[in-house]
């Protein structure tokens, strides 16, 4: 029998990476605003910081879709249906990666 979901532990990363993309939208909404500096600085280390989990969390996720530890759930998909899911997904992940890399080069820029 095939799996229709997956693994609990990747369900769970799933689950709390978007949790904390939600609280760092919150703090990047706060970069465009005129804020004291101790409030500018509280929002850019919890941004940073929360960042820095996210990178953490997605390495694991990385690591246990690649080495099979978390097998992809199998659907009786048409074919195009199928392949446009592995393009969506493979571009969910490329943003995952993009993401973190651009705001660490922001983040190096403005220092």
């Amino acid at each position: 029998m095939s799996e229709k979901r997956f693994s609990l532990p990747f369900r769970l990363i799933h689950w709390i990476m978007a949790l904390i993309l939600l609280i760092m939208l919150g703090f990047g909404q706060r970069f465009g605003m005129e804020l004291p500096d101790e409030e500018r600085i509280f929002s850019l280390m919890g941004h940073s910081s929360l960042g820095m989990i996210i990178v953490l969390l997605l390495l694991l996720r990385l690591t246990l879709r690649l080495t099979g530890l978390s097998k992809r759930p199998q659907h009786n998909l048409p074919p195009l249906q199928n392949i446009l899911s592995k393009l969506v997904q493979a571009g969910l992940y490329l943003m995952m990666i993009y993401l973190p890399i651009t705001g660490m080069l922001t983040a190096r820029s403005h220092t």
